[in-house]
């Protein structure tokens, strides 16, 4: 039987497979508002700028930590011009990340321009099961991150940069995940691109895949 595909990171169900839907904690209202299981619940780093934070944070935390999510995320940090404070989010973040612990969840991470500092938070508190969302970084940066035992995520977005494509190459595909994140582009065009760029049969990498998803999610 062929492997289904997986869509490790997405704002919408479209019934393509097993797919993570991202829930933004503290925006959606009453918890039926979420949607079926799988999915991962968290505070994005830009919720930080919204003017009604300070009312929304308690009950945001609460609902990250209290809802039957299959990973926190997306989570993390963003630091291009214009966003929140770096340290607000850093504290917000290290929040997350100790319920990820406490839960022993998988988290998916949002990260621009804040590697390192996103590495060191990782190992200060210890995070293991971690998937670099729509990565988009050097080869250097996605070695680092397989070198720890991380997983790196790819999507549409990753796909124009070249140097995340030649981090591709370099990622094993024990640590890879695809993703549509919140474009119109299906999950198995990216697959399909994909296994064209590393010059894979289709079949083989869908089994991979499903395979780092049993993996990362067991319990």
């Amino acid at each position: 039987m062929d492997a289904p595909y997986i869509d490790i990171h997405t704002h919408r169900r479209t019934g393509e497979g097993i797919e993570l839907v991202s829930v933004s904690a503290g925006t959606t209202g009453a918890a039926g508002a979420r949607p079926a299981p799988p999915f991962s619940i968290g505070v994005h780093p830009w919720q930080l700028a919204n003017s009604g934070w300070p009312t929304i944070e308690a009950a945001a935390l609460r609902e990250v930590e209290t809802a039957p999510a299959a990973a926190i995320g997306e989570i993390g940090l963003d630091f291009a011009q214009g966003t929140p404070d770096p340290e607000a989010q850093k504290a917000l973040f290290e929040t997350q990340l100790k319920i990820a612990r406490e839960r022993d969840l998988p988290v998916v991470l949002h990260c621009v321009r804040a590697f390192e500092p996103t590495m060191e938070l990782l190992a200060r508190h210890r995070i293991e099961k971690v998937i670099f969302h729509s990565f988009v970084g050097s080869p250097e940066q996605a070695r680092q991150a397989v070198a720890k035992g991380y997983h790196i995520s790819v999507g549409p977005r990753s796909l124009v940069s070249p140097k995340t494509v030649e981090a591709l190459r370099v990622t094993p595909l024990e640590r890879l995940f695809l993703e549509t994140d919140d474009s119109d582009t299906s999950i198995s065009e990216i697959y399909a691109r994909v296994a064209t760029l590393l010059g894979l049969p289709l079949p083989q990498l869908k089994k991979q895949l499903q395979e780092n998803y049993q993996n990362i999610f067991k319990k």
